[in-house]
């Protein structure tokens, strides 16, 4: 078994080389390479997350960070020490974990997929050296999605968002008969979904409505609201013999003693005050849509 995953490392994985074009003749950069600066390293350790698992010298990144200022004058000194000589062969050294994929035969390796764990120290050195290269060199058109500047407009986002992931959060809500409690948590999904694609924090100050408004999106528990009563009026255009109509009319049982369990109709009578609609209009689909319809600012 240790034989064949090292074929399908050495043979597949790690050198397996993906179609490209040919690239276009620029001209080469020369002249002498700067040394490494402390502001580089502070900047590049303040980058790197926490919590991420270790290569083989079982150094996280957590370690530098408390190390401050001391650490990043001896990372100073060691990275410019590389620049000129090479980098240590400990380092080339890395763990390749293989996960399921939950899919096909658990024996075959080809259901695997490999992530390979580096050194922490190693990842702050390319960090440094891919920030030194971009300041010298440019970044071709045809890798323009990873150049900076070129992100995704905030409009896009939010058609992206009101398209594919709102329905699936809201996917079937229109029967759910929900509380003010867990509309409230869909709210806070959203927002935080919202600001992170926008790049706000918290800690920046900027109301929902302003964000809302950046993004052209309804707030989610409106939404929410117009799916119900979509259904609901789709539910009173039935035939008043048809087996969702009579389950509306059953009658239940008077409870115990305590706050009775929320029912869908009960939250669809609430929004019908909210909307101020009567179920008569119902039965004219486009009235009803019209009315009912709560559409995102344009």
């Amino acid at each position: 078994m240790r034989k064949l995953w090292k074929f399908k490392v050495d043979a597949e994985l790690l050198n397996e080389e993906s179609p490209s074009e040919a690239p276009q003749d620029i001209p080469a950069t020369e002249g002498p390479i700067p040394c490494i600066k402390p502001e580089e390293i502070t900047l590049a350790i303040k980058r790197m997350t926490n919590n991420k698992a270790c290569g083989p010298d079982d150094i996280p990144v957590e370690f530098w960070k408390r190390m401050g200022d001391t650490g990043v004058l001896f990372l100073t000194k060691l990275f410019n020490k590389f620049l000129a000589d090479e980098i240590p062969d400990e380092w080339r050294k890395s763990f390749l974990i293989p996960f399921y994929k939950h899919k096909g035969d658990i024996r075959l390796c080809d259901n695997y997929r490999a992530i390979k764990l580096i050194s922490h120290s190693f990842k702050i050195w390319e960090r440094v050296i891919n920030q030194k290269l971009l300041e010298i060199t440019s970044v071709t058109e045809n890798q323009c999605g990873f150049a900076a500047g070129n992100r995704m407009p905030v409009r896009i986002k939010g058609r992206v968002y009101k398209t594919a992931v709102r329905p699936a959060m809201t996917y079937g809500a229109e029967c759910w008969p929900l509380k003010k409690q867990h509309e409230n948590q869909l709210h806070c999904a959203e927002m935080k979904m919202l600001r992170w694609a926008g790049g706000v924090t918290r800690l920046d100050h900027v109301r929902n409505t302003h964000i809302r408004g950046t993004f052209k999106v309804r707030p989610i528990p409106e939404k929410l609201q117009e799916s119900r009563l979509r259904w609901y009026g789709h539910i009173m255009r039935r035939p008043s013999d048809h087996m969702t109509r009579k389950v509306l009319d059953i009658k239940t049982k008077p409870r115990g003693r305590g706050r009775p369990r929320i029912t869908w109709i009960a939250v669809v009578n609430k929004n019908l005050k909210q909307a101020q609609v009567t179920k008569e209009k119902t039965q004219d689909r486009v009235v009803w849509r019209h009315m009912i319809r709560g559409a995102d600012p344009k």
